[in-house]
């Protein structure tokens, strides 16, 4: 993990506790030319006693099989029982290629990064040289077909043609290396987030634990579907057991605070926050949520969201970018007409993302700013611009029940009363809570909006 890598910053009794682990393994590559020296070793972190050390040298072409033998090494070491499959995993690298495995790590690295949209893209480009420089590595192209499926359940491009990318990589995966548990794991993506297919996708994560029993990819997207269902204890044990097995993905305990906040768990889900603000400093959201969100959910007390706002703006003002949506939130919900403004001025051509996966356009905005001070000419005709886009987003992708919510809220507004019922019913018909009930919700409250 890159924040473990500076050797000041490193207290492996430390690490050993935030991880949850009694055993770790430390390091250090050499090389010269074409010459490389991995030097290992297994610590207890609890004790700091070394276990084993070893030192290995070879060509840089030989550094898999280097990584084989450490893994082998450490496993002995720890007397794991390792099946046969486990066995032939760590013997067979998943690439031998040096340049398409550091593009394959790179990518991995981007995971959840903001701005998101930009970092799933650049992560598909780079997947994209890595199987150019190995076509056969199949691990690229099932995290190549993940990355397309958050582009397109993200709403960044929910577009069929994103879809059937995903689609291409992930059958490049699965013809390459059918039994693999990543490539399970891709295959229950691209059913659960293509198509909403549980069984499908519940199907392939089960077939992906079998090799990968404790990787929390597993029980995140096993938590996410459940969430979906409204199986909502299960939800909370699968996110908290993802959580448990990597402390420090924050994607994992944020998804837990998320769900104990939407089952109206409020000091559960603080607690999730501010230890997932504690994971990154960086990342403004946990520490807003960690913060407001008991006050404002709780109370309708805006005054903490107010004051953290303020207090990380003066921080850095160059953060204003990075939270507008919680700036826009906080500045409608008080009504204040200037501050709405400066939140306008920045919201990019292209809009917001909001809750539900979707990504509002400008000029929505721009109209409901106006409908709040009920400037009617200025609403009209921001809401015109706004539909005229939506109208096209509704044509090319029929079953973005997002799209049609938000459609007929700005038909509402405009006066076109009986096609805003119908569009927010269809918003509804094309994700019932039977379907979704973690987002279904919102299609129902636009409605009644409507």
């Amino acid at each position: 993990m890159t924040q473990y890598k500076d050797p000041a910053k490193r207290n492996l009794r430390e690490i050993g506790q935030q991880l949850g682990a009694t055993n770790v393994v430390e390091g250090s590559v050499q090389r010269i030319a074409n010459r490389i020296r991995v030097n290992a070793q297994l610590i207890n972190a609890r004790t700091d006693a070394h276990i084993w050390a070893q030192t290995y040298d070879g060509d840089l072409t030989d550094v898999f099989a280097i990584q084989s033998q450490i893994a082998r090494a450490i496993a002995e070491q720890l007397q794991a029982k390792i099946s046969a499959d486990e066995k032939a995993a760590i013997a067979s690298p998943p690439t031998t290629d040096v340049a398409a495995n550091a593009l394959y790590q790179e990518a991995l690295q981007l995971e959840h990064q903001p701005p998101e949209d930009q970092t799933l893209r650049h992560a598909i480009e780079l997947l994209e040289q890595a199987v150019a420089h190995d076509p056969k590595f199949a691990l690229a192209y099932s995290l190549m077909s993940q990355k397309h499926m958050s582009l397109y359940f993200g709403g960044y491009d929910h577009n069929a043609a994103r879809r059937d990318q995903a689609n291409v990589a992930l059958q490049k995966a699965t013809q390459l290396q059918p039994g693999a548990g990543e490539v399970h794991l891709a295959a229950a993506e691209y059913w659960f987030h293509g198509f909403f297919d549980y069984d499908r996708a519940r199907a392939e994560i089960e077939l992906a634990r079998r090799s990968l029993p404790n990787d929390p990819k597993v029980y995140a997207m096993t938590a996410a579907m459940d969430r979906r269902q409204g199986r909502w204890s299960e939800a909370v044990r699968n996110f908290e057991r993802a959580a448990e097995l990597n402390p420090r993905d924050l994607n994992a305990v944020m998804n837990t605070g998320f769900t104990y906040e939407g089952l109206h768990r409020y000091s559960d889900a603080t607690r999730m926050y501010e230890r997932a603000a504690a994971l990154s400093s960086s990342d403004y959201f946990p520490r807003i949520a960690a913060r407001s969100n008991q006050a404002l959910n709780e109370r309708a007390d805006l005054r903490p969201l107010r004051t953290e706002l303020n207090a990380i703006l003066a921080e850095n003002p160059k953060a204003r970018a990075d939270i507008l949506e919680y700036l826009w939130d906080c500045a409608t919900l008080e009504r204040d007409h200037s501050a709405i403004e400066r939140v306008l001025a920045l919201i990019p051509s292209e809009g917001l993302f909001s809750g539900g996966n979707f990504v509002r356009p400008r000029e929505w905005y721009v109209g409901y700013a106006a409908y709040i001070f009920d400037d009617k000419q200025a609403m009209r005709t921001a809401f015109a611009k706004a539909r005229t886009t939506l109208a096209k987003q509704v044509k090319e992708q029929p079953d973005y029940a997002g799209a049609w919510s938000l459609l007929g809220r700005i038909d509402a507004a405009l006066g076109h009363k009986e096609e805003a019922i119908r569009e927010g019913r269809r918003a509804c018909e094309l994700l019932p809570l039977s379907k979704d009930a973690w987002y279904g919700s919102l299609q129902q409250r636009a409605l009644a909006v409507i």
